[in-house]
This record gives C-alpha cells, structure tokens and sequence, in this order.
C-alpha cells in the first residue's frame, strides 16, 4: 500500500473501509439538526393536539353545565318568589352546575394553554364567566335564598298585619349578595370581547346584564329590608298618602292626580284612614309650598296650585310634596310620604288578587280594570261625584284583598316589580335618610339620568285639551346617534310621534271624556275631538339644542331643569292622525347607549325612525 492509500489491508488482500472514527450508536439525534427539529415539532403538536382536546372535551362539559345553570336559574326565581321549599333542591342543583363548570376551566392544563396566543382570549374569557357565575352563587344564591323564602311566605299578611322583622331579615344578605354580584360584573366587564368571535362576544354582554340584573334585584331587596320595616310602622305610627293616577288625562308622571287615600300603619298593621277626590280638593292663588325658579320657568307654579298637576312636573321628588301638602291643608294630617299608581299598575295587582266585586256589583279583573276606571266610568256615571265614588270604592276593594292575606307572594311581588320598573309605581318620603335609598332607584321617579354607560333623553306628555281623550292617544320615542365620539362632542336625535285613535264620530263620546261644557265647548278653545298635548322634552345633561322641526304644532326651548335643557312641544291632533316632533342635541362626556324615558302611558306606537331625524332638522 502507498502511502497515497487511503485504506488498509484488512489481512486478507481486500481493501478496508477508510479510516473514520466510528460514530455512536445514537449519533443521528445529533448530526441531522432537521430531523431532530422535527421530532421535537411533532411532540409538541402531540402535547398540544392532546392539550386541545383536553380543553375541548372540558370546554363542551362546562358549557353544557352553564347552560343547565341558566335553566335552573330561570326555575330558582319562580320557586323562591313562591316561597316553595323545592327551591332548596333547585339550589343545590344550580350550585353544582356552576362549580362544575368553573372546576372544569380551571385545571392546570386548561391555564397553560390560555397563554397561546390565538387560544388565550376565549379560553380566559370563558374561565372569568364561569368563576364568576359561580361565585356569585356561591356567596348570593346559597346564603340568600333561605331567607328569602322565608321572609317571602312570612311578608303574606295575617289579619290585616305584616310582619314588619320578616323582610328586615333579607337587609344583610341581600347587601352582601349585591356586593358580590357587582364584583363579579366588573370582572367579566373587564374581558376584551375584541379577540373574541362567534357567541362567546355576546355570551359575554349576556352574562355582565345578568349580574348586574342580579346585583339590582339584591340591592332592591336590601333597600326593602331597609325600608319596609319603619313604613309599616314597626318604629312607630305613619301615615301615607296613596295618589292614583289618571293615564286618560296626561301628566308627565302618568296622569292627573285623580283619586286620594291616606294609609295607616302601626306595628306592621295597616289601615285605610282617608280618601278624597282631586275634583272636591281646594285649589290656590299661590303654590301651597315655594317652587324652584328653574321648576317654574318650565311649568310656571300651576303644580302648586291644583292637586291635578302634582303629577305635572317630570320629577316625583317636586310633586310629592306639594300633594302632601295639598292633604295636610285640606285634612290637617301631615303624611310621612306619598305612594302613587295607576289603573295599570291596579290591573297588575288584580292579576295576583283575581277578580274583586265592588259595591256596585261590579267585578274588577286584571283585563277590565283600564277600560273600566279610565272611560266606561264616564258613560256609566256622568255624574262626576259618582265617579269619585266609583274610584274609591274600586281602590279599598283592591286594598281590602290585598290585605286579606290570600293573595299569593310571587304574584304580588311580580306584579309590583313590572309597575315599578314601568315607572307606575312611584315612593316618596319625607324621611331624608329613607328617601336617600329610594334616591336612583326606578320607585323616585326622578329625571333621567346620563352618566358614563348611557345617554339619556326624557319625553314627558301632557293633557292640554282638558279631557279624558288621552285614553285613544298612542305615543312613541326613539333616540338615535348621528355622530358618536367617545369622550367627546357628539350628535344624537330624538324623534317623537304622537297618533290619535279618537273615534271619528266624537259626539258619540261621553262629554266627560271630551272635555265639553253643557254648551259644547272644551276649556282649551279646541274642537271637540281634537287632542291638545303639551310636551315636554329633557335633553340630556349639559347637552345643547342643534335643530328642531315638527309636523304639527310648535316647539321651543324653554328653560333648564337641573341641568336639563327642556323643549315645550304644544300640538293638536285630529281624530287618526299623527304628530312628529324631531330634534338633535349636541352631547358631551355621557355614555354611548342611548335611553328614552317616556310618560307610563296606555298605548305604545312603537319606535319611529329616529335615523331621519338627523338629515331632518339638519
């Protein structure tokens, strides 16, 4: 061999394999790094086809169980307003829901894997939504639920008394449950919804309305348990003056003060003391008590001067007052608050009471109770003392079965909160620290607030025609943003319609109704028939008018009510036509939702475009 040979003998004459150092047995781990790459991909994409699943096999579970929780919940409201003890079982059963479906995104394979870039969004959202459903469970439903049911079948009146410490119970845990949902509201407010897609982004929106929903209703359970007790006089004697409200005659509020009565209670015993009519009450040359000058620009003093327009002013905490007052001159008791409803509200309770017979032989139901006591009464009883009568008896039979102690719970307490949440039913003290809790709540009836989440308008109508016509008055009001710049100035519209449904042979109707004198005419000078409303529109705080038009009638801005700038809108309506007002406000630093708060009325005309109104006063 030369020593040019690049091999050697291997000792029997055949030429040996070059001289190369012998690799390790496992030397192709690492002399082919794209092979090693490789493998490695493919572990991780094991682990994370088997992480996916995992998180996908979990993820299915924990819907499932949310949505079993959502029926559940749905079931648990009925069965704890009811007082039924099976809510304990439905209870335990939506406990077990949410903690299974919280157990369930909360491993240490589910948070892992929440880092991913493109599985982390929905992946944290859905974790944040079931901790905090169940949560909220955990420290309202469970510690309250017991309680309430409780204090619910105890609230059911026993021989005319109410047991004043039964829904004293409820303050604490309520408070503590309200305090519980609201933390669980922010956190899912917290969650980006940008990432996010399908459902899961509305998921989301759902479950913040639920909370704060459920952290409304513990807060109103709490302010009750807070109230309730010194109402019903377990710290003494009260007395309250109850105002019915005539929605067939339009005041801001509802309708004209119409029928009177004074409640009595006294160591949760509760009796009716009094009762007038509005018609027989004296009326003044001067408001009976001093009015704002910012009230008056708006109204002028006619509030304080006739008990009918206590309800003129679109703020319960003016009107409250001067009708206490108005009671106290005419009867010389001075009322420790005032309560006010309408006939709507009364067929909401005779929906829970049944049918009630009046001493005229008359039956009140839920469905006969508007038409009844709001035009019926006038053809029946041109006689307007017989009216009254007729208003008083109605209001003491529907008390007396209120407080016969057969009415069931869930339906009372149902029957209160869709009034009260329609603004039907309305409470005032003259307590400061007691009105201090109703204060922001819809039983103030005060104006309509704007704040950093929502935008508010106010639409309130009112009877300028003197009549009873209102009854076939149809309303509706939609706002609208034109432009929307997030802390900055923006541009909404309010379109409002008004639409007459007055018969078109209105001799037919009672005179009552019209409006009419014994010679034909009506008070305000207009044709019998034709329906004069005066409205009054409140732009959101601080914000500035930037057009106005109407089809009918004239409008104008008036004045500023509490920050509020307030447009006058008057305008006659033929019997089956209609009336359009539209405006744009400039707005500042308030929230993106848009709210309309409106007169409780007895038809609603629906939503009118309010989209035209922004090229229409442009």
């Amino acid at each position: 061999m030369t020593p040019h040979s690049f091999g050697r003998s291997d000792g029997r004459g055949r030429r040996a394999r070059p001289c190369l150092r012998e690799r390790p047995r496992d030397s192709w781990r690492t002399s082919d790094p794209g092979r090693a790459f490789r493998v490695v991909l493919l572990g991780v994409l094991a682990v994370l086809v088997l992480a996916g699943a995992w998180v996908g096999v979990r993820g299915a579970l924990a819907s499932a169980h949310l949505a079993e929780a959502q029926r559940l919940a749905g079931e648990l409201q009925e069965t704890v307003l009811a007082g039924d003890e099976a809510s304990a079982g439905s209870l335990d059963a939506l406990a077990a829901e949410t903690s299974a479906a919280h157990a369930l995104t909360d491993d240490p394979v589910w948070r892992a894997v929440q880092v991913l870039p493109w599985a982390g969004p929905p992946m944290r959202a859905a974790s944040t939504i079931a901790s905090a459903l169940d949560d909220v469970v955990s420290r309202t439903a469970l510690p309250l639920a017991d309680e309430a049911v409780d204090a619910l079948e105890e609230l059911r009146p026993q021989d005319g008394r109410i047991d004043p410490q039964a829904v004293a119970s409820l303050a604490e845990p309520s408070a503590r449950a309200a305090s519980a949902a609201r933390a669980a509201a922010r956190e899912v407010d917290a969650i980006d919804s940008s990432p996010l897609t399908g459902s899961l982004a509305g998921t989301v929106e759902q479950v913040s309305a639920a909370l704060d929903g459920v952290a409304d209703l513990s807060e109103g359970l709490a302010n009750a348990g807070d109230l309730l007790p010194p109402m019903l006089g377990a710290e003494g004697e009260r007395d309250y003056l109850v105002v019915f409200q005539n929605n067939a005659e339009w005041r801001s509020l509802g309708g004209i003060a119409g029928s009177l009565l004074l409640l009595h209670t006294d160591d949760g015993r509760v009796s009716l003391t009094g009762q007038d009519a509005a018609s027989s009450m004296t009326s003044y040359d001067d408001s009976v008590l001093p009015l704002d000058a910012e009230v008056t620009s708006v109204y002028d003093d006619r509030p304080g001067r006739y008990v009918h327009n206590t309800t003129q002013v679109a703020d319960f905490g003016v009107g409250a007052p001067l009708a206490s007052e108005f009671w106290s001159r005419e009867h010389g008791q001075v009322p420790d608050g005032v309560l006010s409803l309408d006939p709507v509200a009364l067929s909401y309770l005779l929906t829970a009471t049944g049918p009630v017979t009046l001493p005229t032989g008359d039956v009140l139901t839920s469905d006969n109770a508007v038409p009844l006591l709001l035009n019926e009464v006038y053809s029946r009883y041109p006689d307007p003392v017989l009216q009254d009568a007729f208003f008083q008896a109605s209001a003491a039979a529907v008390f007396d079965r209120l407080l016969g102690g057969d009415v069931p719970t869930a339906s009372l307490v149902q029957a209160l909160a869709q009034a009260g949440a329609e603004h039907r039913v309305l409470v005032w003290s003259a307590d400061p620290e007691e009105q201090a809790i109703l204060d922001g709540s819809t039983l103030q009836g005060g104006l309509p607030e704007s704040d950093d989440d929502t935008t508010s308008f106010g639409v309130f109508l009112n009877d300028g025609t003197g009549s009873k016509l209102d009854y076939y008055m149809s309303s509706g009001a939609e706002a609208q943003w034109c432009t929307w710049v997030p802390g900055g100035r923006s541009s909404a519209s309010l379109v409002v319609e008004l639409r007459s449904d007055v018969p078109a042979d209105v001799m037919s109707l009672a005179p009552h109704v019209l409006g009419i004198d014994e010679e034909g005419r009506t008070t305000a000078g207009t044709p019998p028939g034709v329906v004069r409303t005066v409205a009054y529109i409140y732009l959101p705080e601080d914000a500035t008018l930037d057009g106005l038009d109407t089809t009918a009638g004239t409008a104008r801005e008036v004045g500023i009510h509490d920050r509020r700038r307030v447009v006058v809108w008057e305008s006659d309506t033929t019997p089956g036509a209609t009336a359009t007002l539209s405006l744009v406000a400039r707005t500042s630093g308030t929230g993106p939702s848009l709210d309309v708060r409106t007169t409780p009325s007895l038809h609603d005309l629906g939503d009118p475009s309010a989209g035209a109104g922004c090229q229409s006063v442009q």
